[in-house]
């Protein structure tokens, strides 16, 4: 192994090492608990050895960041069911599931502002681009999407915004998002005795099956 092959293989490990800290100290204690003196503390180097791999703490939780929607959306690649509606189950209770297991790094992924611009974080998650194509199959096996692609509304009628089945999509992944953050608070307890699960799935299922009864009776 030559110098330079060296140098790098050392470089990556080194940003491994910082990441790795940053992240149990995220999972541990919150957003609040990382700082560069922490994780200097924490792989024993001095803080100054972290700026050369960093400019400061909000690059490093950005890179974080983009960890989280990359796992995020390999866990929803995961999802095997054949029909569409199995896979919107399943991409909902995959969602929920990340979203338990990784409060820390999941609240920093989407409630913490953080210094990057809108279109790199759009790039962050392409999850997205999974639950809207799902909808999409699921609306047209339940004959809710015209032959364009736009989703229909309740009655038939053609959904007035465009790009209808994206629309619906960030509806949907916002009662789910909702619904996690919820959980997280355990303000869902205090309003009656409902899971996650039993949220997400009732409503996808009585929206579906309502639009489907509205289009039989055009």
């Amino acid at each position: 192994m030559g110098i330079s092959e060296r140098k790098e293989r050392d470089r990556t490990a080194m940003r491994t090492a910082i990441l790795a800290a940053a992240r149990d100290m995220l999972e541990r204690g919150g957003y609040e608990a990382v700082t560069i003196r922490s994780i200097a503390d924490r792989i024993e180097y001095s803080p100054r050895s972290i700026y050369l791999y960093f400019s400061d703490k909000g690059a490093v939780l950005n890179e974080l960041r983009a960890a989280g929607f990359a796992e995020l959306t390999e866990a929803m690649g995961r999802v095997s069911a054949v029909d569409a509606l199995g896979r919107l189950k399943s991409y909902a209770t995959t969602y929920l599931a990340f979203a338990s297991a990784h409060g820390s790094l999941y609240r920093l992924m989407f409630e913490k502002p953080l210094d990057i611009p809108v279109d790199e974080a759009r790039a962050d998650w392409p999850s997205f681009s999974l639950l809207v194509d799902c909808l999409d199959a699921c609306l047209r096996e339940a004959g809710l999407a015209s032959d364009d692609g736009a989703a229909r509304g309740p009655g038939g009628s053609e959904h007035p915004a465009s790009g209808g089945t994206a629309l619906i999509a960030a509806g949907f992944w916002s009662l789910v998002h909702g619904v996690a953050s919820l959980s997280e608070t355990r303000i869902l307890a205090e309003v009656g005795e409902f899971g996650a699960e039993a949220i997400v799935l009732g409503f996808l299922e009585r929206f579906l099956k309502r639009n489907s009864s509205s289009k039989e009776n055009i």
